[in-house]
């Protein structure tokens, strides 16, 4: 979980499971520095001192821009703020009414994949999933198949050549080669 402020002020508290270590990121809005350190995961409290870490300007990223404009939360796939790893993580953001700053709650992308491969319930079925963008998350199974996303929601795909037939309505769509082995 995070806390941006469109003046630079910063906190992150991430937790990583594998290594059962949680760390904070933090930085004032009066320096461009960020520091992170370890969490005692029972009290809460900070261990040891704090070092200086990669700073990133995340206020002039798409999603921060794009939170801090509508009044939805925006989702949106991402590596965690801090930590060793920088795990990708699937990430809602929201802007505050007030629209000084964006809370950004995320979870590993790992944990949904494992829980989805574990899954008995496909019943001989396939399961595949990805983002809008084409990144594939999940394959179960041999897809080689393209596959349409209209207006950013609706998704069909095929085995055959791309061809916006696929998409009802008359749709404006976009299509991915995919193919997974």
């Amino acid at each position: 979980v995070s806390y941006i402020s469109s003046d630079g002020l910063l906190f992150s508290y991430n937790i990583n499971a594998e290594s059962d270590t949680s760390v904070a990121v933090f930085a004032n809005s009066s320096s461009n520095t960020w520091y992170t350190q370890t969490v005692d995961q029972i009290t809460g409290r900070l261990n040891g001192n704090a070092t200086k870490s990669q700073s990133l300007d995340l206020t002039r990223t798409d999603w921060f821009q794009a939170a801090q404009r509508n009044s939805y939360t925006t989702a949106f796939l991402g590596t965690s703020l801090g930590g060793q790893d920088n795990e990708t993580l699937i990430q809602s953001v929201v802007s505050l009414y007030s629209k000084k700053g964006v809370v950004l709650l995320g979870f590993p992308v790992k944990t949904l994949t494992d829980v989805l491969h574990r899954s008995n319930h496909l019943h001989g079925q396939e399961l595949y999933m990805w983002t809008k963008d084409g990144t594939v998350l999940v394959r179960q199974g041999s897809l080689n198949a393209s596959f349409f996303i209209s207006n950013g929601s609706s998704i069909c795909f095929g085995r055959e050549p791309l061809r916006s037939q696929c998409i009802p309505e008359n749709c404006s769509s976009s299509g991915y080669e995919v193919e997974i082995k």
